[in-house]
């Protein structure tokens, strides 16, 4: 499974530094003017539903919208 997280964040949450790697590679979204980009990790997952958390890493205030 890949994540892209927005490299503009503050800090990384729990979840995707202990289960996922740093693939040290970036993706740029060119909308609106505005070019964000995302850092790509990458983690092995058996087939099914996985379940990620919020971003509620150090200096986040934003956390899951639903629970699994």
């Amino acid at each position: 499974m890949y994540v892209l997280y927005d490299a503009r964040a503050y800090g990384r949450p729990q979840w995707l530094l202990n289960k996922f790697v740093d693939k040290h590679t970036e993706v740029i979204e060119n909308a609106e003017g505005i070019q964000p980009y995302y850092e790509v990790y990458s983690a092995p997952f058996e087939p099914g539903e996985v379940c990620l958390g919020g971003n509620d890493a150090d200096g986040e205030s934003v956390v899951a919208q639903h629970s699994c």
